[in-house]
């Protein structure tokens, strides 16, 4: 949901690649980026949204990490704190 309204497949596609841009200036060698999408986010004080980022590397060891917020309100900044947060 993007300010109330429920966003086209198409502006999605759009918002996640643009997540996904910016997580691959982060990973180093050897990490692959499996995905990014919303789930439901069941924590108290989050938003009914939240984004998923999931990693793996040549090993095939999964790494997830999590942004309280719809991904259409997901900044650069947000993206690179929790990049940032757990070296990989």
């Amino acid at each position: 949901m993007f300010f109330g309204k429920q966003l086209s497949k198409e502006n999605q596609a759009v918002i996640a690649a643009r997540i996904k841009q910016r997580v691959r200036e982060f990973l180093p060698e050897g990490q692959y980026l499996i995905l990014v999408q919303e789930i439901p986010c069941a924590d108290h004080g989050c938003p009914t949204r939240a984004t998923v980022i999931s990693v793996c590397d040549e090993q095939g060891k999964n790494r997830r990490w999590g942004i309280h917020a719809p991904m259409s309100l997901v900044t650069f900044k947000e993206i690179e704190v929790v990049m940032n947060s757990t070296r990989l």
